[in-house]
């Protein structure tokens, strides 16, 4: 494999959580193709999509995605730890 010298780092943190006990959704961060399948991004209402909304102005997530009890979580050149991810996901109430 041949890299050139102007080559840039690429990092991709992906997190899914499943088997949530909530059926709300909530999305950030979609693409216009991704808002057609999923829906338009969301305005957050409830106290859970308040906290995810927070989370991610805070983190600021590619994409953020809570469908049908399953949060889909992706991240491209972060610099965040992924156990500091994880950390501030469970302080998160559901």
């Amino acid at each position: 494999m041949i890299v050139p010298l102007e080559a840039h780092n690429n990092t991709e943190v992906h997190i899914e959580i499943s088997g949530l006990t909530t059926f709300e959704s909530f999305a950030t961060g979609l693409n216009w193709f991704q808002s057609l399948v999923f829906g338009k991004q969301s305005n957050a209402s409830t106290p859970l999509q308040k906290q995810l909304a927070d989370f991610s102005k805070t983190f600021q997530p590619r994409q953020l995605k809570l469908k049908k009890g399953t949060l889909n979580i992706q991240f491209f050149n972060s610099s965040h730890s992924p156990v500091v991810l994880i950390n501030e996901l469970e302080k998160i109430d559901n």
